[in-house]
C-alpha cells in the first residue's frame, strides 16, 4: 500500500499537550479489514446413504466417458464422487463441548438424598422448609463448580 493509499483511508488528530514532551497522536482507520470465518463442515459418515451412494457412483462412473488424457480422467472421476457424496453423505459442524455434568459423586449424594428428602416431606400448601430447600440447591450448586474447576 502505498503512502497516499494510506493517507487517503486514516484520519489524523493531533491531541492536546496533556504533561508530557510527546504530543499524542490519534490515527483512525476508515477501512475495514475482512476477517476470515471459518464455516467448515465434517462429513457425517454415520448418517450416510451408503446403498444410495454406491449405486449413484455405480451408475455415473459406468457412463463416464474416458479418453487417453490420464489427467482429465482423474478430475472428472474426482468431481463425480464429491458430486454424489454431497448428495448421499450429510454435512454439518461437529459438536465440541465437554461434558461437566455429574450425577452421582461422594460430594453430591448425600445433598441429592437429603433434598429429596425434605421434598417428599413438605406438602405443596407449606413453605417453611422452602429456605432449607434452596439452601441445599446452592450447596449442590457450589459442589459442582468445584468440580467442574477440579476437572
Amino acid at each position: 500500500m502505498t503512502s497516499t493509499e494510506l493517507t487517503s483511508q486514516c484520519s489524523w488528530t493531533v491531541l492536546d499537550n496533556i504533561g508530557s514532551d510527546h504530543l499524542p497522536i490519534i490515527i483512525e482507520f476508515r477501512k475495514r479489514q475482512k476477517v476470515f470465518y471459518s464455516n467448515e463442515k465434517f462429513w457425517t459418515f454415520k448418517k450416510a446413504y451408503c446403498a444410495s451412494f454406491r449405486d449413484s457412483v455405480d451408475r455415473a462412473l459406468a457412463s463416464m466417458p474416458l479418453n487417453d488424457d490420464l489427467n482429465s480422467n482423474w478430475q472428472t472421476f474426482k468431481k463425480t464422487i464429491l458430486k454424489h457424496a454431497r448428495a448421499f453423505i450429510p454435512r454439518g459442524n461437529l459438536k465440541r463441548f465437554v461434558l461437566h455434568y455429574t450425577q452421582s459423586t461422594t460430594i453430591l449424594d448425600p445433598l441429592f438424598e437429603k433434598r429429596k428428602h425434605l421434598i417428599e416431606t413438605v406438602s405443596l400448601s407449606e413453605n417453611n422448609l422452602r429456605p432449607e430447600i434452596n439452601k441445599i440447591n446452592a450447596e449442590i450448586k457450589l459442589a459442582y463448580t468445584h468440580l467442574k474447576r477440579s476437572r
